[in-house]
Order: C-alpha cells, then structure tokens, then sequence
C-alpha cells in the first residue's frame, strides 16, 4: 500500500463509510504509537551519545517519580526522586534538579515536617533556580547572535557591538564553577565578539580557554566541546596555523555523533581547511563521507546549499585530474538555469556566497 486511499480499499472495501473508519482507525494507532514513546529503550553506544541516553533515562525516571507522588504512592515516589538527584547533578541536568528539589522540599516540608531536609533541599532549589535563570538568559542571548549568521543578514559590527553587550560578567572561577552548558554559551559569545570584528589570535585564545574548562568537568559536554573546537580551527586556520588547525580538527570528530547536524558541519569545517591547505584527497574524503551518509537527505535546503557549493570545487578538481579517482565523474552542469535553482538563496545572499556561485557558472561551461 502506497497511500491512505490504497489502505482504506484493502481494509473496507466499498463501504462508504470506510474513510472515516479509517480515520478514527489511525488516529487511535497513531495515539498508542505515543504513549508507547516513554517504554523505548535507548541503546547508549558511545561516549558521545551518553549523555542524550542518561537524559533519556533521567527524565523518564523523575516522571514516573513525579506521577507516583500525585497518584499518592509518596513512600516509592520520594525515594526514588532522593536516589535520582545525584545522577541530576553529575550530568548537570539543571531543570530536573531543580524541579527534583522542589519537590522534595515540598514533601518534607508540608507532609513530614521535617525542616532541617526541607531547609536542605530549598538550598538546592535556589542555587538551581541561579542557574537556571542565568543558563536560560545566555541562551537566548547566543540564539539571537546565531539567527544573524542564518542568511547573513546583518554586517559584523552589528553582530560585534551586540556580542559586547551579551558577553556575560563572569569571572574565570565562576566559569570554573558553572554548568558545561553556561560555560560554552558564555564561550561562544566571546568568541563570537572577537571574530565578528576578525580579532582571531584573541577568539582562539578563548577558545582554548573554554575547552579547558568543559574538558574540566566529570562528564564531558561532546557537543559544547566539538562547536568550540570547531571555531578554533576556524581561527587556526585565518591565522595561518594550518598544523594546528589539522590537529585540533582531527580532535575535534572525536566528540561528534555521525549524522548528527554538528557531525555536518563540523564535517564541512573541516573539508574547507583540506581545500585551503590544498589536501584535495582529504577534501573529497570528508565530501564523500557527509554527502553519501543517511541523513544528509534529511537536512534543510539552506543547509543543503552550503553542500552544493563544496559540489562545484569538487568536481573542477575531479576535472582537473587534482583529486585521483577515475571513478569519479563531473557532474553535467550544462542546465545553468537547474544550476540557480538549486541556490535558491543566491538572490538573497549577499554577504560572499555570490562569488562562490559565479565560479559555478564558469565551472558549468567547463564541465558541460
């Protein structure tokens, strides 16, 4: 069965009252399928994805704990709560620890009465709700410089004079003190303030800085450290320390999920530094590996279109005899107007992407 209409013969035949059966028929599936989500079992199958399985098991944890305490079953629900918090707290689970807290301190203060745990756990709800408040504000700080790189929409010193007002007044032990999460958000903002105004030398410098920090910790932030690392090869790479930026790439892949959105563009990080340092084989390697890989198909067009940029390089080195794979074909770029509708950003970006494209066309003539 291809479709619904395909679904509704098989199973009601000619009855005409068989579409809406089959409506009422799936969306009961479809709810089941739902409430069946909380009883999977995720596989934890590396250290980079640890953490998402920890959560996993975490938040289903504090919710069934939670569910018990309303059902009035407080005698299994509290210590279960009692026995999670630690684990909260190892892998710096800030809004469960918090709402962990408050819970319990409501418990001991209202239905035992006993005020020296009450008093305990309103300690943590304090220094969490701190926390929380300060993680959320950094957040939002950083999304807001992020969605000024979506279309490049705004010049640097916009971005920069933004970023000076973001960057947040922690001092190094405070850093040293915060969550993975404050601290590379924090980190991220500098960088971003230095590198908007191509201030390299001191970006990297925070970049060191802050993996120091989040490599610091018992459990390792994998997707903090890989964005970080990622803008110091971007750094190494501007100042020329080509050496370094290979290294610091290679350690960065470490700490990705592959198929992950950071995996691409940390791939993508890396295949530009192959094709400045002229390692073509490397640069095809990386193309090959991202473009080929399951979920590349599942990315966004805008994303996408950073890819077909790379094509176009890839291609005029295959036809260039530079990268040696004689199985590699160039791609037939005759059909320029196919070509533009592919970019469908080109008209909107202008912040540098236009001369990539244009280097197309004269590629398209060359490869038809």
């Amino acid at each position: 069965m291809q479709n619904d209409e395909e679904a509704i013969k098989v199973l009601y035949g000619d009855d005409s009252s068989g579409k809406s059966k089959y409506a009422k028929l799936k969306y009961s599936f479809k709810q089941r399928l739902l409430n069946m989500v909380l009883l999977i079992e995720p596989q934890s199958k590396d250290d980079t994805v640890e953490k998402k399985w920890f959560f996993f098991h975490c938040y289903r944890s504090y919710l069934t704990s939670y569910f018990l305490v309303l059902l009035g079953a407080r005698k299994v629900g509290i210590p279960m709560l009692e026995q999670l918090l630690p684990t909260l707290e190892l892998h710096e689970f800030t809004v469960l620890t918090l709402e962990s807290s408050k819970l319990l301190r409501q418990h001991y203060a209202t239905i035992e009465g006993n005020l020296e745990k009450a008093m305990q756990y309103d300690q943590y709800v304090q220094e969490y709700l701190e926390l929380y408040s300060l993680e959320t504000k950094v957040e939002g700080q950083l999304h807001i410089l992020e969605s000024y790189y979506v279309l490049k929409k705004s010049n640097n010193r916009t971005v920069h004079e933004l970023a000076r007002q973001y960057s947040a007044p922690l001092s190094s032990t405070m850093l040293q003190k915060a969550s993975s999460r404050l601290a590379y958000k924090v980190g991220m903002i500098d960088i971003i303030k230095c590198m908007s105004v191509f201030e390299y030398a001191k970006a990297a410098e925070i970049c060191e800085s802050t993996i120091g920090i989040l490599k610091s910790k018992q459990k390792l932030d994998y997707t903090g450290l890989s964005i970080i690392y990622f803008q110091w090869i971007i750094c190494a790479t501007q100042l020329a320390d080509f050496e370094n930026a290979k290294t610091i790439g290679q350690e960065a892949l470490k700490y990705l999920n592959a198929g992950s959105f950071n995996w691409f563009k940390g791939i993508s990080v890396v295949l530009e530094l192959c094709l400045k340092t002229k390692n073509y084989s490397d640069a095809f390697h990386y193309f090959r590996e991202a473009t080929n890989h399951a979920n590349f198909d599942k990315l966004s067009e805008l994303v996408k279109e950073e890819w077909r940029i790379y094509e176009i390089y890839i291609y005029l080195l295959v036809a260039a005899e530079k990268i040696p794979y004689s199985t590699v074909k160039p791609k037939n770029f005759s059909k320029v107007r196919k070509f533009l509708n592919e970019v469908s950003n080109f008209s909107r970006d202008k912040a540098g992407m236009n001369v990539h494209i244009l280097l197309g066309y004269l590629i398209s003539f060359n490869l038809s």
